[in-house]
């Protein structure tokens, strides 16, 4: 048997292996006491399910890592060895575990099957009747409300019927429905648990209750993988976060939000990031630019106080008049009709604006008969009739490829911002690829999405100070993994209506903290308008706040009203990190007030934006959260230093005019 460290061996009987222990600064919360003695993981192996309790031909190991990491190495005496492992922070009362799965032996194991990275069992008699909270994923849908960061609130019942309910992403990117991020609450609201899975591929989770013990079971992982592996091969499972919590959906909430923030969120330049303001000139003209409209925006961009500027598709070669999609993968090449200066002396003049240069790479695809398919066909893989194809970073010189692709655009234009999209659905591609070999189903996924890993870890390494943002057509591969490597994400490619990205923004909140919302300000005015509304801009306040649009050809006082928003939008950027609190339930239609409050409470200082829609009620009371009740707190409008003095006990009424917005700053005096 192969093990590794300092450990002790203990009999499988004594199921050592208990997701509860490695939590026990939750032990006071209901759903922890609810939730049964079992590893949270099960796979099915030589016609034997494993977990929650564990097969008596195994051995188990525990392995103190330090730094709050155990590992428990489980053994299997063929050869397989799955290795445990997992970290609190019992600050938040949280703890994320994976598995690696492990050939030991010199020959081909059995099938492994059944595999569910989250397995758990919450008793009915603490929880009764939860409340599953869950949102929508990342897509592009253009009507209001769209489903898109929709938050649900589902009861699964078994009053006569065994009932179930499933979460999920489609075609390969881990946020393409759903957003792998939802969390249960007693009914009474009092106490809850939130989970949240690392996979940036294909993903399920189904939960279900039968009537005789109404107990409520959650699994899931990798949907149908059937594999069998090979003398020494390893495999990596998704991640998994748990979490408990008192109090309401808001509070635990924000207790995941720090947490990511604060242990998650990938530092940029030695410090964590707060919101970017990054212009991106693809929204609304898409791949039209060329060097002198590109210039003449950067300037507009620079004197908007925008810190990035990206390039978009169409700076490298492009064949005739082919669209920007089909030219994908001809990266070693610039576009000289459209850039006849170049890419570095463009780069060089953005910079000179006082604004850094950022681009579009979009690695993981390759358009037939692009320099990259001439050059390394072997690499790429064409579904049959199709000429879209998959790079495969399952391949480890593919992965040295694109790091050396990132490394060199870095180098050659002094780079500082990437937007890394990935345009495809990749499961039809894997597999395709899975099934030139019986019982392998699933390896060419695994092997994938470890390479995506790999190379983002690699970039983040080499180069600490470029900010990475992750797109996939908007915001289809959102998932803890990849909130770990990226700085930013492009949430959806809907980002012209100022309703629908408020919606995006108030949904996307309620589990990811404001560093990683990015959305571009890209409206056209309207009919005889000379200037946009102010509500317009201020709903893009509560994320990362870019621009997009021909800026060039906007008025002096166009220009002004802007600036003046992103003076705002920086002062305040830093609570969009702290406490959220919605003050109003997500709008369902237009005929209603919108509006949130982002709360640091240990400065006891914050901001909150208010929005009247059409609701034909003219004035609301406001109750913010998170106040001292015998404080006094200073209020004030950075628009118009309007200035009152409020007690953090009393409420207070905002009237608006329809369709219009309110901005107020405050302090504790």
């Amino acid at each position: 048997m192969l093990f590794w460290g300092s450990g002790r061996v203990l009999k499988a009987q004594q199921n050592p292996l208990d997701l509860k222990t490695r939590v026990e600064s939750a032990a006071s919360q209901t759903f922890w006491q609810a939730l049964a003695r079992q590893p949270g993981f099960s796979f099915k192996y030589n016609d034997q399910t494993v977990g929650p309790t564990i097969p008596a031909k195994w051995t188990t190991r525990e392995i103190d890592l330090g730094a709050g990491k155990k590992q428990w190495v489980l053994q299997e005496t063929d050869g397989l060895q799955v290795i445990w492992e997992a970290v609190e922070y019992p600050e938040y009362q949280s703890v994320e575990y994976t598995l690696r799965i492990k050939n030991t032996s010199s020959r081909d194991l059995a099938p492994l099957t059944g595999l569910r990275s989250i397995d758990l069992t919450f008793a009915a008699t603490n929880t009764r009747d939860p409340v599953i909270y869950s949102s929508g994923g990342g897509t592009d849908q253009p009507y209001y409300p769209p489903d898109d960061f929709t938050i649900h609130q589902r009861v699964l019942r078994a009053d006569v019927y065994p009932t179930q309910m499933a979460l999920e992403t489609r075609g390969g990117r881990s946020s393409n429905k759903d957003l792998p991020f939802f969390a249960l609450e007693d009914a009474e609201g009092k106490n809850g648990v939130y989970m949240a899975i690392g996979w940036s591929g294909q993903w399920r989770v189904t939960f279900s209750r039968e009537p005789h013990s109404r107990n409520l079971k959650i699994a899931g992982g990798i949907p149908d993988i059937d594999l069998s592996l090979e003398p020494g091969e390893e495999i990596t499972a998704p991640r998994i976060l748990i979490g408990f919590y008192k109090g309401g959906f808001a509070e635990g909430c924000n207790q995941l939000r720090r947490l990511l923030y604060r242990r998650f969120t990938p530092e940029l330049a030695g410090k964590k990031p707060l919101p970017l303001a990054v212009y991106d000139h693809w929204w609304v003209y898409e791949a039209s630019v060329d060097e002198v409209a590109a210039r003449a925006r950067a300037a507009a961009a620079g004197k908007l106080g925008q810190e990035y500027f990206i390039l978009e598709p169409e700076w490298y070669f492009e064949r005739g008049d082919d669209p920007w999609y089909k030219s994908v993968g001809n990266w070693a090449q610039e576009n000289r009709v459209k850039f006849p200066s170049g890419v570095k002396s463009l780069a060089d003049y953005i910079r000179s604006q006082g604004v850094n240069f950022g681009l579009w790479l979009e690695p993981e695809r390759a358009w037939r008969g692009t320099l990259l398919d001439q050059q390394h066909h072997e690499w790429i893989t064409f579904l049959p009739g199709n000429d879209d194809g998959l790079v495969d970073f399952g391949l480890p010189a593919v992965r040295e490829w694109a790091k050396q692709l990132f490394d060199e655009k870095i180098r050659q234009y002094d780079v500082k911002y990437f937007r890394w999209d990935f345009n495809t659905d990749p499961l039809p591609y894997w597999d395709f690829k899975d099934q030139a070999r019986p019982h392998r189903k699933g390896i060419s996924q695994i092997r994938y999405v470890e390479g995506f890993y790999e190379v983002a870890d690699w970039i983040r390494a080499q180069h600490p100070a470029v900010a990475l943002e992750a797109c996939a057509s908007g915001g289809r591969r959102i998932d803890l993994e990849t909130l770990r490597r990226f700085h930013a994400f492009w949430l959806s490619d809907e980002t012209i209506h100022p309703d629908i990205v408020r919606h995006h923004l108030d949904g996307a909140h309620y589990f990811l903290p404001g560093n990683y919302l990015y959305r571009v300000f890209a409206e056209r005015l309207q009919g005889s308008e000379k200037q946009f509304p102010d509500i317009y801009f201020q709903s893009f306040l509560g994320g990362a706040f870019g621009f997009g649009g021909g800026l060039e050809s906007w008025t002096p006082e166009m220009m002004a009203q802007a600036k003046r928003h992103v003076e705002v939008y920086k002062s305040l950027r830093h609570f969009l990190v702290e406490d959220y609190y919605p003050l109003f339930e997500q709008p369902r239609s237009l005929n209603a007030w919108d509006g949130a409050q982002y709360h640091d409470p240990r400065a006891q200082e914050g901001f909150v934006s208010v929005f009247r829609l059409d609701s034909p009620q003219s004035s609301v009371e406001l109750k913010l959260h998170g106040l001292q009740p015998g404080a006094t707190y200073e209020f004030r409008n950075p628009y118009t230093n309007r200035v009152f003095q409020q007690k953090g006990s009393k409420a207070f009424t905002l009237d608006l005019q329809r369709r219009t917005g309110e901005v107020l700053a405050y302090k504790r005096l």
